[in-house]
């Protein structure tokens, strides 16, 4: 099981980010493909995977955040707090969310969130979050 990101909309104006690939669905691993037409309903286009350049999936960047979090340590440069604070600036869609043998994770294991603490606060409860169209 993974933790995944996507992110809908224009991302022209979000920077470059150490440790984050941003992949179109149709171009990311097969799960994400098969989710690309639905995703694209939910939140918009085009959808990327945020990539952690490592997994295929977003697992060690969300994994990353989580973790420190959970540990109370600093988390705003962190590759994961970065990239979401590019989508509430830019007001892109993203969905974060753990997948398990659920068909529908993407939908329910996520909440949703109207700004970046209550990001964090979701992810913190082990929860993933929705922002934009859906959200």
């Amino acid at each position: 099981m993974s933790y995944f990101m996507t992110i809908s909309g224009a991302i022209s104006a979000v920077p470059a980010i150490d440790g984050i690939e941003l992949l179109l669905a149709d171009d990311a691993q097969k799960y994400i493909k098969s989710l690309a037409n639905e995703l694209a309903c939910l939140d918009g286009t085009p959808v990327h995977l945020v990539h952690d350049c490592e997994t295929g999936t977003s697992d060690v960047v969300i994994a990353d955040l989580e973790n420190a979090l959970l540990d109370g340590k600093e988390v705003y440069d962190l590759p994961a707090a970065r990239i979401l604070q590019a989508c509430f600036d830019n007001g892109l869609s993203f969905r974060i969310w753990w997948a398990n043998n659920d068909r529908d994770a993407y939908i329910s294991n996520a909440l949703p969130v109207s700004d970046l603490r209550k990001t964090f606060e979701a992810i913190k409860a082990h929860r993933g979050a929705i922002w934009g169209v859906s959200g």
